[in-house]
């Protein structure tokens, strides 16, 4: 997985709860990989992780399911134009990514 394959994961139609499970995984193995997506990979993958930990199990709307996956593609989107610009503007969105996941985290 790199962060062009995630986003193509993402893309894809019907996508579900064990689906966002699938995707973590992926992102966790390819992260496992030396490289520049690596960082991005992690949080994505904890991302994922932490959404369907949250979920499984209990009844949800597919507005909210889509609402998420919706999210986590524009932050691939965000991480992959940032790793292509270069170190210091990848760096600087995973600065924002994390920023942003930590406070979701809190709530």
């Amino acid at each position: 997985m790199n962060l062009e394959l995630a986003a193509a994961s993402l893309s894809r139609r019907g996508l579900g709860l064990a689906d966002i499970r699938q995707f973590a995984l992926q992102c966790r193995n390819g992260a496992s990989r030396a490289g520049g997506d690596a960082a991005a990979l992690v949080l994505l993958a904890e991302k994922a992780s932490a959404f369907f930990e949250r979920h499984e199990g209990i009844a949800m709307t597919n507005e909210s399911l889509h609402d998420f996956i919706h999210v986590l593609a524009d932050d691939v989107t965000k991480l992959r134009v940032a790793a292509q610009q270069g170190d210091a503007a990848l760096i600087e969105a995973l600065n924002a990514f994390a920023l942003a996941f930590s406070q979701e985290m809190m709530i």
